[in-house]
């Protein structure tokens, strides 16, 4: 009879803890952890190696975006450019991250993009909460 009643204190002991975690994850609702309408910054990379026949469509659309035009940077990367991808980004009103590489393993989208980040969160003064990249070979490939 014994091993019953204890059996019974440990079913409800669980049930009780049990109930107790649902009652505190039920009242963590009602606190307000951070503000839903926070517009977040963002910054927009694209990488570009010789794009000037798409960049400046790329940029024009994204400067179309409804969306706080404070809130978002549009940064090209000219990566080893011989064409006029660095003139056309600058006279869109995008900022320019201008990257010459001698070594030819090097100059890749990877290399280029490591460099420009590791620019980007040595700043102190960096606050963007996100970045998104795109791909503007991809669009030159699309496009022809």
């Amino acid at each position: 009879m014994q091993f019953l009643y204890f059996l019974q204190q440990a079913i409800i002991w669980l049930i009780t803890i049990f109930y107790l975690y649902q009652l505190v994850i039920s009242l963590f609702s009602f606190v307000k952890l951070k503000d839903k309408n926070k517009k977040h910054k963002f910054i927009l990379i694209l990488p570009a190696h010789n794009e000037e026949a798409v960049i400046g469509n790329l940029i024009g659309s994204l400067n179309e975006l409804d969306y706080p035009k404070d809130l978002y940077d549009i940064q090209v990367i000219a990566d080893n450019c011989t064409d006029n991808t660095e003139k056309i980004a600058r006279d869109m009103g995008a900022k320019v991250f201008v990257r010459t590489e001698t070594d030819p393993n090097k100059k890749t989208k990877g290399y280029a993009l490591q460099a420009f980040l590791k620019t980007l969160l040595s700043d102190k003064n960096m606050d963007y909460d996100a970045f998104c990249v795109f791909d503007t070979s991809f669009l030159k490939n699309t496009f022809k």
